[in-house]
């Protein structure tokens, strides 16, 4: 999780906090560890037990620019400088095939957005 993915990294650090929490409780109770050891490994496995909150993280993963890396963000500040904000065509192609005009287009709203 990066800065320039743009999660709302605060909310997403605490709930591992919270995530922590629950899984050094479980490993001071070997009774406990034992009964949930077997299905720790499974894909929908959860350590949290609020439905609100599984249902938050899941929507704040999906709200960020995970598919964004370094590379190209560093080409998208870089071109934003060079052509300007709004040129996004010419950012696109400065970035390269990796992201279409519409990637580039959501992403800078996001950016612009929050400075």
């Amino acid at each position: 999780m990066e800065d320039w993915q743009m999660f709302d990294r605060t909310r997403l650090e605490e709930i591992a906090d919270e995530e922590e929490a629950i899984f050094k409780a479980i490993l001071a109770d070997p009774a406990r560890f034992a009964s949930i050891e077997k299905i720790m490994n499974d894909s929908d496995f959860q350590l949290l037990e609020d439905d609100s909150i599984i249902d938050e993280k899941a929507v704040m993963q999906q709200q960020g620019f995970p598919a964004w890396n370094r590379t190209e963000y560093m080409a998208f500040v870089r071109s934003s400088s060079m052509f300007g904000r709004t040129q996004l065509d010419r950012i696109q192609i400065a970035i390269g095939s990796s992201k279409t005009l519409a990637d580039v287009t959501v992403f800078a709203s996001n950016f612009w957005g929050k400075r």
